[in-house]
C-alpha cells in the first residue's frame, strides 16, 4: 500500500474516533494539523494524549447545535417535542497528523 493510502487511512481512523466521542472536526481531509472541537468537559484531549498525540488547546469559540424541548400543552397531558438549534460552547484544539514512512 502506497505512503499516501497509509495515510489517508490513518487520518480517516482519528476522525471516526474523534467523531464517535461527539468531537467534531474542523479542519480539511487528511492535512495537519487536524483541528477540533469538543462541548465541554470533554474527555477527548485526554485520551488522545493518552495515545500518544501532542494536543494542544487553541482557545473556544461557538457553535450551532441541534436541541429538543420538552413541552406540555396547558391543561392536557399530551407532550410536544419541539426541535431548534442553540448556540453552545466550544473548546478548540489541534493535533499533528502521524507521519507514515
Amino acid at each position: 500500500m502506497p505512503i499516501f493510502e497509509k495515510q489517508v487511512k490513518v487520518s480517516q481512523a482519528l476522525f471516526a474516533f474523534i467523531r464517535n466521542r461527539h468531537g467534531f472536526v474542523v479542519s480539511q481531509p487528511n492535512l495537519s494539523p487536524m483541528r477540533f472541537e469538543v462541548t465541554p468537559p470533554s474527555s477527548l484531549p485526554d485520551e488522545l494524549t493518552r495515545l500518544g498525540y501532542t494536543v494542544r488547546h487553541i482557545g473556544a469559540t461557538e457553535r450551532l447545535l441541534p436541541a429538543s424541548e420538552g413541552l406540555s400543552e396547558h391543561s392536557r397531558k399530551k407532550k410536544i417535542t419541539r426541535d431548534q438549534v442553540g448556540i453552545t460552547q466550544v473548546e478548540c484544539f489541534e493535533l499533528d497528523m502521524p507521519v507514515i514512512r
